[in-house]
């Protein structure tokens, strides 16, 4: 009896050794030995500068060249919170009308602003203390592409940025672009080694790429391998006009944008981009259609003031994308640049958006390319609300437009060296001096006898008596245009501002 007992007790000893050895530890939010084992993937918050809640600041009524330097604006990484800033340069005080001394419009900046990414840890790092989720996206319906009505697009290959991007990159960028079309926020990562922050640029480029994405919002959440490094899972956030996507520190949703009001506003906007397209003759040379996308924005687009003072943010209205420029018409300067940017897209011109300062505010504008060459272009500092257009920042160089417009160094950009189509050289006519026309008198003529309208002549700053300048050179411009069956009748009225005087004519048949 004594044995049988004590061979019970080392039975039970050697099963309680056997058991201690064999126990399982729970998961541990711990990141483990990057030799092996589970490894935890680690929610990382988004640099956000591409677009993320852009607060631009109301426009004031001082002069362009007055000398000062307005604050810039400062940003908050919540999406939610933009801060009201305090009014910074330029207004968009329209041209004074009948005036014969230069006057310089003050436009206004706008760009967005550019908080600094967290840097990973190794640990648990989330985007926020939100409660978990109760709402659950639901799928996008497919929305049909705009028509384009004989215009052919620019393919989607030769957009700036992806031009630029080794084949690596390209395959990630191409990801996000289906899973923004599809309005997904999850995009696996597998089979590409990038580092965080090479994805949050990325992720940035394709904003800048997409003007049409106005749904796409900035904020961005990065999950990496805590032993690698590598990305391995990439967060989306979209908006409807009045709210947006959140998530928890898990990459759960909390807040869900309305799948069907996007979906109903992409094809609201579709039809209308549509519509400006069919407005526009085909067929153009790539000059001459810039020059009516220009026109049509500055006709049809007002900035947006109110939007600029209170700091409103951009995951509640759409003063700052495509759809409030397009649809609501009013913007501030990116909905400008990114309209500009998606109606050249659509006739076949390369273009791409430029984030930076112009006189000393926060602002964006664009580089469009012509027959090769880039050129820089402000549509919105353009934009003057007066009776008549305004083109002294049409297709300058780096160096014209860099006297007040100065390129964040966040992204590159192209070199804008073209000359050949800056405003004044192409479209307008211009003087030699105090009397005399340039040669390019015939090929502005020829533009004229196109419509009635207005003449736009380019004084480059000299004093003059335009109406002698006007007896002197009418001689040789009306013969031109009698070779071509027509007389021109010019007003002896005229209005001046900046560099421009503009003169009023109509066509006769002889």
């Amino acid at each position: 009896m004594k044995k049988r007992i004590l061979s019970i007790l080392l039975i039970l000893t050697f099963l309680l050794s056997l058991s201690a050895c064999m126990q399982i530890s729970p998961p541990s939010n711990e990141s483990t030995d990057p030799t092996g084992g589970d490894v935890n993937f680690v929610p990382e918050e988004s640099k956000e500068d591409g677009m993320i809640d852009p607060t631009e600041e109301l426009p004031s009524e001082q002069p362009e060249d007055n000398g000062k330097e307005p604050t810039v604006p400062q940003g908050n990484e919540d999406d939610d919170s933009a801060v009201p800033q305090n009014p910074t340069d330029g207004g968009n005080t329209p041209p004074a009308s009948g005036e014969s001394q230069p006057q310089n419009p003050t436009p206004q900046p706008g760009t967005p602003t550019q908080p600094t990414p967290t840097q990973p840890s190794g640990g648990n790092q989330s985007s926020g203390d939100n409660p978990p989720a109760e709402e659950k996206p639901k799928p996008a319906p497919e929305v049909e592409p705009p028509a384009t009505y004989n215009h052919t697009p620019l393919a989607k290959s030769s957009y700036y940025h992806y031009a630029n991007l080794s084949a690596k990159e390209k395959q990630l960028y191409d990801q996000l672009v289906t899973a923004i079309e599809n309005v997904e926020n999850t995009v696996a990562v597998s089979g590409i080694s990038m580092k965080q922050s090479e994805a949050l640029r990325l992720a940035n480029l394709v904003r800048a790429d997409h003007p049409q994405y106005f749904w796409l919002s900035g904020s961005t959440t990065v999950f990496y391998d805590s032993a690698t490094g590598n990305v391995s899972k990439i967060l989306l956030s979209y908006s409807d006009g009045t709210k947006r996507d959140t998530f928890d520190k898990k990459g759960n949703p909390v807040t869900v944008a309305d799948r069907a009001m996007i979906h109903q506003k992409r094809t609201q906007l579709n039809s209308k981009i549509s519509q400006i397209l069919a407005s526009l003759p085909a067929n153009l040379p790539q000059v001459d259609r810039e020059l009516l996308i220009h026109d049509y924005i500055v006709k049809n687009v007002q900035y947006d003031k109110a939007t600029a003072a209170n700091g409103v943010s951009s995951s509640q209205c759409h003063a700052y994308d495509i759809f409030g420029a397009a649809i609501e018409g009013k913007a501030v300067c990116e909905g400008y640049a990114k309209l500009f940017q998606y109606l050249c897209y659509c006739t076949g011109i390369n273009a791409t958006q430029i984030s930076g300062v112009a006189n000393g505010g926060a602002h964006m504008w664009n580089a469009v390319k012509l027959d090769g060459e880039w050129y820089q272009m402000d549509v919105t500092w353009n934009d003057t609300d007066g009776e008549w257009l305004y083109y002294k920042y049409y297709n300058l160089t780096d160096g014209e437009m860099g006297k007040n417009h100065t390129p964040d160094s966040d992204f590159s950009y192209p070199a804008c060296r073209g000359a050949k189509y800056r405003y004044a050289d192409y479209y307008a006519l211009k003087l030699t001096g105090k009397t005399q026309v340039a040669d390019n008198y015939k090929s502005v003529v020829d533009k004229l006898l196109k419509s009635d309208g207005y003449i736009i002549i380019y004084t480059n700053g000299v004093q003059m008596d335009f109406n002698a300048v006007l007896y002197n050179s009418e001689s040789a411009i009306q013969q031109y245009a009698a070779t071509k069956g027509y007389k021109l009748n010019f007003s002896r009225s005229y209005t001046t501002i900046d560099t421009f005087i503009y003169v009023n004519y109509t066509r006769q048949s002889l």
